[in-house]
């Protein structure tokens, strides 16, 4: 575990814009920082827990599936999902502080990391393209309700211009994707006869009902009502 956190603060250092993940140590506690280089904004609160829960799931990797940092200290102010930050550690959780950072026991850096079967090694890490990176910050965003095309682009480190223009040269819309993203989610929640039709229109970012149905009708050719009767 220690080799690979150390490898990853190397990596940052290097190749990664400013972004920096470092270690430091006292007595029987390491203490793993992250920080981003921007301001902290609502885009990039997310860029935040996104690599909080990177680093938490690497180590989990030799420490165990539940296992959990003694301490966590988050930079920013209070946010709204707080409580489910403060999950993600077994003892207390502060916020206000200048950079990300994990605390636990020193001894987890010596624990072992499971190695992969030869046969499967090729395959340890998928080849993901641009365009299904985006499609995934797409849901991601969508799932937090703070999709938009601006912070898309944020978390993708780039500006909103080269976003569209790389995905142009892909062959692909930031509308068709989020359109996408909707449809799939639509159909997720549409299935579950509890979730009323003006709920799940908000949830996906609509207004109202009447432009989600317009939506969907155009996605499936029936309309919600319709597709809810026919899928039960």
């Amino acid at each position: 575990v220690g080799a690979g956190l150390t490898a990853a603060a190397n990596h940052s250092a290097r190749y990664c814009g400013g972004q920096r993940l470092w270690l430091t140590y006292e007595r029987d506690e390491v203490s793993v920082h992250r920080r981003f280089p921007d301001p902290l904004q609502r885009g990039r609160r997310y860029a935040n827990d996104f690599a909080l829960e990177i680093v938490i799931d690497f180590v989990r990797r030799g420490a165990g599936p539940d296992w959990r940092p003694s301490e966590l200290h988050l930079e920013g102010a209070v946010p709204g999902h707080a409580e489910q930050l403060a999950a993600l550690s077994s003892g207390a959780t502060f916020f206000g502080a200048p950079a990300d950072r994990l605390v636990f026991p020193r001894k987890v850096l010596t624990l072992p990391l499971p190695h992969p079967s030869p046969a499967l090694a090729p395959l340890a890490i998928p080849d993901i393209d641009f365009v299904e990176s985006v499609r995934r910050t797409i849901r991601f965003l969508l799932e937090v309700q703070e999709l938009s095309l601006s912070n898309v682009a944020e978390l993708a480190g780039t500006s909103t211009r080269s976003l569209q223009r790389r995905l142009a040269a892909s062959g692909h819309r930031f509308s068709q994707l989020t359109d996408e993203a909707r449809f799939e989610k639509a159909i997720q929640l549409l299935r579950d006869p509890v979730n009323r039709l003006v709920d799940i229109a908000v949830e996906l970012g609509y207004t109202d009902a009447a432009n989600f149905t317009r939506a969907f009708r155009g996605w499936a050719g029936i309309p919600p009502s319709a597709f809810r009767r026919t899928n039960r």
